[in-house]
């Protein structure tokens, strides 16, 4: 049976429609692909004649919309437990974009990695910043067209119903205890499903399959997690068909932490200097040096007493490393020699960069980036607040 094809929807039209289009244009190597469009209640009614007047050719469309308002996450969770009972789902945000090849890619994916007990669901999404500092990101280079990260995806991703099921079993039985998240994390506002997916992947040591090129793209439009449209996660998507490779997990050096950290084993290939020691990895400078159960850390922080350092412009690309380059930015170190500042994501600067460098108008770069700082913390926090006042009832304050 071929994977359902859930569409999670409220109130951005324009969205819908977008994401839609992109879904009728992909390749399908079958004629029977079921189409879920899921409307949260109390949304736009422009975007139920969105779904109506949507013509789906590949199989069955189904449209439910939600009797009264769920909130984001409740809403995929009650969509994702009604569609594992089926089979194996894809689920796409309505601020999404799909690549022609996203459903090739989903099947391929689910086949090879099916049963796999490592595997907590399939990414159709590939990051190139990460969630954890918003600083560039990118897999090591290898001749296959996977990593995997010890994070989940909801920028797309697929599920089987046992991958499913394990999460929500997790999720409903276990108590989530927030000192097992990362701290930057914990300054996640609001409810998020995504959130309760992390802890269930740490606390179970599952991971993410991640494509190397991704098959959707995000637009950060204002909806529950944005307080207006940041365009900061927009990715080039697959544009050419293609045969894929995938790597075993249990083979796989390309494998991160849910710090879009890559783990020792891999560095240690990549400098050899490093063979000799036990540590943890910290080169965005996220974790918090305290907690880590190695006495040693590779980072980018300061220290007193390094034992082995690199050059700084390996922070950026590491995996580009030769011997003989020597540096003062990347060092190893004895955590208790090293600086224990924990790097934030600074969502101000990266919309600065993202969407405003070339458009400043002559001021000074860095009073823009602190005026797109100031402009990100109230507008969040005031829409936040404002789905705070809706969630108990008290929206007609505000």
């Amino acid at each position: 049976m071929f994977p359902q094809i859930l569409v999670i929807a409220y109130n951005r039209p324009k969205s819908l429609k977008r994401l839609l289009d992109s879904i009728a244009l992909a390749k399908y190597a079958d004629t029977n692909v079921g189409l879920i469009i899921t409307i949260d209640g109390e949304g736009n009614k422009e975007v139920k004649s969105i779904a109506d007047l949507f013509e789906w050719k590949y199989g069955t469309k189904e449209i439910i919309v939600q009797s009264q308002r769920l909130g984001l996450k409740k809403h995929i969770l009650t969509a994702c437990d009604n569609a594992a009972l089926k089979g194996e789902f894809i689920v796409l945000e309505d601020d999404l974009s799909v690549s022609p090849f996203f459903y090739q890619y989903s099947i391929s994916a689910l086949n090879y990695f099916r049963g796999n007990s490592n595997i907590a669901g399939i990414s159709l999404y590939a990051y190139s910043i990460a969630e954890s500092c918003l600083l560039p990101f990118s897999p090591l280079e290898d001749k296959f067209d996977n990593y995997f990260m010890r994070f989940p995806s909801s920028w797309g991703q697929c599920f089987t119903p046992e991958q499913w099921k394990n999460f929500r079993n997790f999720d409903m039985e276990e108590k989530i205890n927030a000192l097992s998240y990362p701290p930057y994390i914990l300054d996640w506002k609001g409810g998020s499903w995504k959130k309760n997916f992390i802890a269930y992947m740490i606390s179970q040591n599952k991971y993410f399959v991640f494509p190397k090129v991704s098959l959707t793209t995000n637009f950060a439009e204002k909806g529950s997690n944005f307080p207006f449209k940041m365009d900061i996660f927009r990715v080039q998507v697959q544009v050419q068909e293609k045969v894929y490779f995938f790597r075993e997990f249990h083979e796989a050096e390309n494998i991160f932490d849910e710090y879009f950290e890559a783990y020792p084993e891999a560095l240690k290939k990549i400098f050899p200097e490093l063979n000799n020691y036990d540590f943890a990895v910290d080169l965005y400078g996220t974790k918090n040096i305290s907690t880590l159960r190695e006495e040693n850390v590779l980072t980018t922080k300061t220290s007193r007493k390094p034992i082995v350092t690199f050059d700084r412009k390996l922070f950026w690309n590491y995996r580009e490393y030769r011997p003989g380059q020597p540096g003062n930015k990347i060092i190893l170190s004895a955590k208790t020699d090293t600086d224990n500042k924990i790097r934030k994501p600074d969502f101000g600067a990266q919309i600065y960069y993202r969407n405003e460098k070339n458009n400043s108008n002559g001021m000074i770069p860095f009073l823009s980036i602190i005026l797109h700082r100031i402009k990100f913390f109230f507008l969040n926090t005031f829409h936040h607040l404002r789905n705070t006042f809706i969630r108990i009832g008290l929206f007609h304050l505000v």
